[in-house]
């Protein structure tokens, strides 16, 4: 029964190319509203979420969801979701001839690169710029892990790291042993190897106000190991002891 035929393999079979053209042309408006739509939607139910307005934007979507938990990302889902039934974004869809994609968390591991704490020792051993590797480790590193659920996370935690021999073995120690702490897990054993603690503790920054602020407030871990970042670039990732004010 060609009733049951997909619409778009009828058409196809009843208009001339120029005439598909036409009207695919005819449908662009439509279609560019439907992605206005949607975008409206993600960016109203991210403010909800955050609690602030963000007129002009200052920040990505991944970065103000950089922080959420699996249970942020769910309602988020079904904020996002009850924005596009609000404003009939699918009916309007369907007469477009278009489909909204589908809500996706972003996530940059997959099955073919899983996640592992191993990767984080890649920018040293292939002697990338001192600030790119304390950026992957203090920025990335928490940002990456808290998007893993709590089997994974662990799973990610019993993998020894191999040692580089530079004192980022400590500073990559210090902040597993962190989000280990942070997210309810024991630090794994590997972070005790004596080879992941400096002699002699190794403040990041170079500026002196920093360097007192990061021995004043930087977490447990980082002191243990000796490798001490400024604790305002752990932000809410790193569960930083005072509040900052960008």
């Amino acid at each position: 029964m060609t009733g049951h035929r997909p619409w778009r393999e009828l058409v196809e079979e009843t208009f001339t190319l120029e005439q598909l053209r036409r009207m695919d042309r005819g449908l662009a408006p439509a279609r560019r509203e439907v992605d206005r739509l949607v975008n409206e939607a993600y960016d109203e139910a991210t403010e909800r979420m955050v609690g602030r307005q963000q007129n002009p934007p200052r920040v990505t979507f991944e970065d103000l969801t950089a922080d959420f938990s699996s249970d942020q990302w769910a309602e988020l889902q079904d904020l996002v979701n009850q924005l596009l039934r609000k404003k009939s974004v699918h009916e309007l869809a369907a007469a477009a001839d278009m489909e909204i994609p589908p809500f996706e968390r972003p996530n940059p591991w997959t099955d073919d690169a899983p996640f592992t704490l191993g990767a984080y020792t890649k920018g040293i051993r292939e002697g990338w710029p001192e600030s790119d590797i304390e950026r992957w480790i203090v920025c990335g590193l928490p940002r990456d892990f808290n998007v893993l659920n709590a089997a994974q996370q662990r799973a990610a935690l019993a993998e020894r790291v191999p040692l580089t021999h530079t004192r980022w073995d400590a500073l990559l120690a210090a902040m597993v042993e962190h989000v280990a702490w942070l997210h309810g897990h024991e630090r794994p054993a590997w972070v005790d190897e004596p080879e992941r603690f400096l002699d002699s503790p190794w403040v990041l920054s170079p500026i002196p106000i920093i360097r007192m602020h990061s021995l004043m407030y930087a977490p447990a871990a980082f002191l243990r190991h000796g490798a001490i970042p400024d604790p305002r670039d752990l932000d809410r990732r790193g569960g930083e002891r005072c509040d900052w004010t960008p």
